[in-house]
Parts: C-alpha cells; structure tokens; sequence
C-alpha cells in the first residue's frame, strides 16, 4: 500500500483530558495525522481529542494494553508510526527533526531516548531507549497485556536501532499520588494474573515486584524478587533483584541479611550501585572504615553520563564527606 503520509502518531488514553491539552498540540502541528484510541474516559479526553484536530476511536477496554495498541494501529494510514503516550512530551522542534529522517531512513525500527522527567520539566531524572517508530504495513504489532512490547509479524520482540536524538519526555513514574496509586493498582492486578498464566517468566515476576515495593508491600515484593533469583540467578533481572532485596533488608535494619544479599550480588559484578549499597549497610552497621573502602571504589568505577549515574555519583561523594 502507498501513500504520500509520512508520519501517523498513535496514543492509547484514558481520562488524559489536561495531558492531552499540553502535549497533543505539537503531535498534531506536524504528524500527518494523530490517532487516539480511547480506552472510557469519564472526563473530557474525547472532546479535546477532537477538539485538537486528532482521529479518535473508541476500544472496549479488555486488560490488555498490547490488545488496544494493536486496535490504534490498523487505522494508521502513513508510511512511519510513531508510538507515545499521553503521559509523553515530544517537542514539536523534535517532531520536525523525525520527519526530517524519516525520508532517508534505512532501518525498519528506531528506538527513542526516553527521559524520566519529574512532573512539568524537561530535566531527565534517568534515561532508556525504547522502540517506538517503525514501518507500517510490515506486520509490526505489540505483544504482553501489560508493559507491552513491539514484534515483527513472526512475532520476535523487536530492540530496534537507537537514535540519541530527538528525545521522549516521560512523566509516568511522577505522577500525582492519586494517579500513581490507581497506576499501581491497575498494575498489580494485571502482572498477577500475568505471574499465574506464565509462573516461569522472570520479567512478570521482576515487575511485579517493583510495583509491591512502590505500593509499600515489601514482604510480597522481596518474594517476588526471591523468585526472579531463582528461575534466573544468572540474569540481569536477578542481579538488579539482588540489590534491591539488599535495599529493602538495610532498610528494615536486617543488616545480616541485606549484607548475605549485596555480597551475592557482588560476586555476580561489582558495580557503583551494589557498592553503594554495601556501603549503606556498613554505616547502619557502624563499620564506617569498611563504608569507607566500599564507597571510595565505587566512586572510582566508570559512571558513565545518563542522569541516574551521576546522581549516584554525587550521592557517593556526599556520603563520603559525611564519613570524614
């Protein structure tokens, strides 16, 4: 199928009326057009939708965020799409540097930068590289209710190639507490029944298990960290288990424990954040010489420049100084 559009940006929304009003503008000043699939909105996420120029259809909502990225898709009539959400800024000057591209592109995915930014600004917090553009009518569709991800049409999870520019701002994780609450939920509910349909997926346990920890259910999350361990003790998911496990143990003053988690993790790779930890756990412990000696050599391994690291850099330094 040919077509003279370049470019179709789709969004999955449910009563995202004041999001939509701050971010919707530049998709729809330069996209070819702008699908929203509306998920039953209560507030006026459909009138402003509409209002702000976008095609919107209605999805019956069915749990499965996969299930009605899809539905977005099939009414996509340009040659690219693009993915965001409405939690999501792109700037329309970014906008214009994809279209830019775009017309040149070689490769069939890309994947964005996205900034983890605190509510209402533009300073990224951390940053990950996800795939969110991508060819249409090439079979691409999404794939897991939940935490959703891009698949070719023989269905193999796509990474796509990774540009440093333009940037995806994400509010997501810095939400209001009412909404992050309703967001732990909804996730909770959902990566539960995921963990009874697939018990042998260490990514549905993992997830699991952070959204316990941001709901404040330590105890079903350090077993849901237990059992990433232990279907996959070799994998990246298990060592990120590990350092959060010794987090939550320090945290509950179960020094001993949390020491027994950090020095497994340790054993796996020895990084700034499992020495930071150790470190944390020498000072509740009092041992400052061994605090000392793990935060020093943390603080001399490579940090790289995202945010995240060198946040935890300064965060080494101060400890460091407090120590004297």
């Amino acid at each position: 199928m040919k077509t003279n559009m370049l470019l179709t940006i789709c969004l999955i929304v449910k009563n995202e009326a004041e999001m939509l009003k701050r971010h919707l503008p530049n998709l729809t000043a330069v996209a070819d057009e702008v699908i929203v699939v509306d998920t039953g909105s209560s507030d006026e996420t459909v009138k402003v939708a509409k209002e702000l120029g976008a095609r919107i259809f209605k999805f019956n909502w069915i749990k499965d965020f996969a299930a009605a990225r899809n539905y977005s898709l099939q009414y996509a009539r340009s040659r690219w799409i693009m993915c965001v959400d409405a939690d999501e800024l792109v700037q329309k000057e970014d906008l214009l540097k994809i279209r830019e591209w775009l017309q040149n592109a070689q490769a069939e995915v890309y994947a964005l930068p996205v900034y983890e930014c605190e509510r209402g600004e533009l300073k990224p917090l951390s940053i990950y590289f996800r795939p969110r553009i991508f060819r249409n009518h090439l079979g691409y569709h999404y794939v897991r209710p939940i935490n959703e991800q891009l698949a070719d049409a023989k269905g193999k999870v796509q990474a796509g190639k990774e540009t440093q520019d333009p940037p995806v701002y994400h509010f997501g994780a810095h939400l209001t507490t009412e909404k992050m609450e309703q967001k732990r939920e909804r996730n909770i509910e959902l990566f539960e029944k995921m963990v009874k349909a697939k018990p042998a997926d260490i990514y549905f346990h993992f997830l699991l298990a952070n959204n316990y920890q941001g709901k404040g259910l330590v105890d079903q999350a350090l077993a849901e960290y237990e059992k990433v361990i232990s279907l996959a003790p070799a994998s990246d998911l298990a060592y990120e288990s590990m350092i959060y496990r010794a987090i939550i143990l320090n945290n509950r003053n179960q020094l001993k424990p949390a020491l027994d988690q950090a020095i497994a993790a340790l054993k796996i790779k020895k990084s700034p954040a499992v020495l930071n930890i150790l470190g944390n756990i020498f000072i509740a412990a009092k041992q400052y010489d061994y605090a000392r000696e793990a935060l020093e050599e943390a603080a001399t391994l490579p940090a790289g420049n995202s945010p995240d690291q060198t946040r935890l850099t300064d965060e080494l330094r101060q400890k460091l100084e407090a120590l004297g």
